[in-house]
């Protein structure tokens, strides 16, 4: 094409670019994605390899303690094995701190007991707040900006990052409230900054969980029935955020179980919330 350079201007006996169609290039890209290994304390130039008969022949695994690492003298690949193994078994490796999400994109996998599961949430002070000023300059004191991003976790207690409900207390804060508060929110301020806060992150929740297009029992049926194997890991991995997002609205509803004056608070109505994104 006009105006393009190509690979193949180089190899003009070989095919050009235009024989190969998008379908194929994708092929071509996981058959060379599945085999990247990452070495872990490599020199940066050598932190990653092709190992063509390395992963397609492992089996990936979050919680193995086996891995591939870099020789001493940088000319080999090597398998570390966890323990003595026997013809016939499975040969693991780690596969890195790496959430589903991840080891999908990267090597087309699910680990359903995956220790690193977990779902980010990004959280932004809403600019028209009148008290956007003093929030975002208290953030700053703490070396922190008025957009963080927090974890919310599977199986990992506690559940979600520590820091996320004080920044939503800040979030949440009325001018009363930043005074009391003197700048710390790592405790409750009020009982209405607390219902304010919880109320909006389980509110927010609630809404991305219901806006998933099945339910979690209509994601079992097809794990176990659909025949698109695609279909089924995408459906596992979409089953395992539920999970997640389900575990972070019971915590909430056992935190309102424990402080049942929170429930005297109508804040379904509060003004100037932060904004919350998620993103695997």
């Amino acid at each position: 094409v006009h105006g393009r350079l190509s690979l193949f201007d180089e190899y003009p006996y070989e095919q050009p670019t235009e024989a190969f169609s998008f379908e194929i290039f994708k092929q071509a890209f996981v058959a060379v994605q599945s085999c990247v290994v990452h070495f872990n304390k490599a020199p940066l130039a050598r932190r990653f390899a092709l190992v063509p008969l390395g992963p397609p022949l492992l089996t990936y695994s979050s919680t193995s303690k086996a891995m591939l690492q870099l020789s001493e003298d940088g000319d080999a690949v090597e398998y570390v094995a966890d323990r003595a193994y026997v013809a016939g078994d499975i040969l693991t490796v780690w596969c890195g701190p790496q959430p589903n999400s991840r080891l999908l994109l990267n090597y087309g996998i699910i680990n359903d007991f995956n220790p690193y599961d977990r779902l980010t949430v990004r959280c932004e002070l809403d600019a028209k707040d009148p008290q956007y000023a003093e929030k975002r300059q208290l953030l700053l004191s703490d070396e922190r900006s008025s957009v963080q991003e927090f974890q919310l976790y599977r199986d990992k207690d506690p559940v979600m990052s520590d820091d996320f409900v004080p920044f939503l207390r800040l979030a949440v804060a009325n001018q009363e409230e930043l005074s009391a508060a003197n700048g710390d929110f790592t405790e409750a301020i009020s009982s209405r900054n607390e219902a304010a806060a919880l109320h909006h992150l389980q509110d927010a929740l609630e809404r991305q969980l219901a806006g998933y297009k099945t339910t979690m029992a209509q994601d079992d049926d097809l794990i176990e029935n659909a025949i698109d194997l695609r279909v089924k890991v995408a459906t596992r991995l979409l089953r395992i955020e539920k999970a997640v997002l389900s575990r972070a609205i019971l915590k909430i509803k056992e935190i309102y179980a424990g402080q049942p004056e929170l429930e005297a608070f109508d804040v379904s109505s509060a003004t100037h919330l932060p904004v919350l994104t998620f993103a695997a």
